[in-house]
């Protein structure tokens, strides 16, 4: 499962969509990983995004990765730590999103068959998620 979550007062903070409160603000997103079953789910691991603006280059800088990227490279982490699992479970933003998609198949398709590679979830949410 993969998840963002925000807040306002650490490191990280920008004007973006924070979910938790359903618009944007100026505030703190994290994306995260879960593992989960039928009857339990713990944290695998999270990354706090960090807005373009404090980069050199904004987002053409190198070191500027976007909440999808993130993503794609938690998930990555879970494939190269041998984490099982059959899908990859996530919000519309990510599930909607062709290159976040492709991502997830090229790197589960190494490892292993998956017979669902993301679901997305039925919310409305404003483009400017991006």
């Amino acid at each position: 499962m993969v998840t963002a979550s925000g807040g306002k007062k650490t490191a990280h903070v920008g004007r973006q969509w924070l979910a938790n409160i359903g618009k944007t603000e100026s505030g703190v997103v994290s994306v995260s990983s879960l593992w989960a079953d039928e009857s339990v789910y713990w944290p695998v691991a999270f990354e706090p995004y960090t807005p373009s603006h404090p980069f050199a280059a904004g987002k053409e800088d190198p070191a500027f990765r976007t909440k999808l990227k993130i993503a794609s490279q938690l998930v990555e982490q879970c494939v190269q730590e041998g984490i099982p699992f059959r899908a990859v479970v996530a919000d519309s933003f990510y599930g909607e999103d062709e290159g976040f998609k492709q991502s997830l198949s090229e790197g589960i398709d190494r490892e292993r068959e998956l017979r669902a590679v993301v679901l997305a979830a039925l919310l409305s949410r404003p483009k400017s998620q991006t």
